[in-house]
């Protein structure tokens, strides 16, 4: 009987810890990462050079760094982004304020979206006169 009380006290702080954890992820930019930690602890971080592009919006079958299990939440402040390479292409976070968090992003100088790389003029080649 105490052993059963034990587990389910235990499986019950288990799980506050991981609640409570999970509300406290942020993101953080700095000089050459997107830095997703909690506390000072970095779960995981993307090189800005690896974002191919950065958009509001929440996107399914994504790697997903979401700060709340409330999925009403999570569809109205989620980012995605999308890297150049690794084994998830997009990945989901929820910033507290999309919209500056991802003109961070795209003002950073590291960052060159795919858009951006396309826009640009490609120098005309000289054609010979026929």
């Amino acid at each position: 009987m105490s052993e059963t009380i034990v587990g389910i006290v235990t499986t019950g702080l288990g799980i506050g810890f991981l609640l409570w954890s999970i509300s406290k992820i942020n993101y953080v930019v700095d000089e050459s990462f997107l830095r997703i930690r909690v506390g000072p602890i970095t779960l995981r971080k993307f090189a800005i050079e690896e974002i191919r592009d950065i958009q509001p919006g929440y996107r399914h079958w994504s790697e997903n760094w979401t700060n709340t299990i409330y999925l009403p939440t999570i569809r109205k402040r989620a980012v995605t982004i999308y890297r150049k390479s690794g084994r998830f292409s997009r990945i989901n976070i929820t910033p507290h304020d999309p919209a500056a968090f991802v003109e961070t992003v795209k003002t950073h100088p590291l960052f060159r979206s795919s858009a951006s790389r396309a826009t640009r003029q490609k120098p005309e080649m000289p054609y010979p006169d026929d």
